[in-house]
């Protein structure tokens, strides 16, 4: 099971990674989309946890959960449905709308808390990482960021990592982007987008992930 983290600016690809990442576990998958990023022609949407409930009795994945303009409340009927599910892999799309670095939604506190012992495997998009939650980054497993040229935004990338991880997010190009182990305290680059790109909806491709590692020393 893992916990992925995934910082960049609209248009990046963050959304296509969690998926690339989350199909990889072999496992079931739920998505919550507040910004209609899931776009599958194949996949089946839902919009209410009566709904997620049933078509979950069919064994279809994925399963997008598009909430409505109430997102928090939304996230309280996605996230008491995964809860009693095992083996599965929730993907939360825009998760910066349910935290704060001084606030988090009581139920995807619960969500990162249980997870191990759930053995659900969580992968949150956002934009900077200034605006989590500690509780997210002390739990999580990886943090993958894309381009960042914000001061700020780097600044709080170096104290939860490094800085030489700093001076390498700033000068990425394109969708490369740094995976930063966690338990590893270490960091490999991954280049050539097309290579990791999934079909997430109409006109995407179904490619692989291209490692490059490079020294964080």
């Amino acid at each position: 099971m893992e916990i992925l983290n995934f910082f960049g600016r609209m248009q990046k690809g963050k959304s296509t990674a969690a998926y690339h990442f989350a199909k990889r576990q072999n496992s079931g998958i739920v998505i919550f989309d507040p910004r209609s990023q899931y776009r599958h022609p194949d996949w089946r949407v839902v919009h209410s946890k009566t709904e997620f409930e049933l078509v979950l009795e069919q064994d279809l994945s994925p399963i997008v959960f598009r909430p409505g303009l109430s997102v928090e409340e939304d996230f309280e009927d996605f996230a008491e449905v995964v809860w009693d599910m095992h083996m599965v892999s929730a993907i939360i799309d825009e998760a910066e709308r349910l935290q704060s670095p001084q606030w988090i939604h009581e139920h995807l506190d619960q969500l990162v808390r249980s997870s191990e012992s759930q053995e659900i495997s969580l992968y949150l998009t956002q934009h900077q990482l200034v605006d989590v939650n500690g509780i997210i980054v002390s739990l999580c497993s990886d943090l993958i960021f894309f381009e960042e040229k914000n001061v700020l935004a780097l600044e709080r990338i170096e104290r939860y990592t490094s800085a030489a991880v700093r001076e390498r997010v700033s000068t990425l190009e394109g969708r490369d982007f740094l995976r930063w182990s966690v338990p590893g305290q270490d960091f490999v680059v991954v280049q050539d987008s097309d290579s990791w790109y999934e079909s997430i909806g109409e006109g995407s491709g179904d490619r692989r992930t291209k490692l490059v590692e490079e020294s964080n020393a």
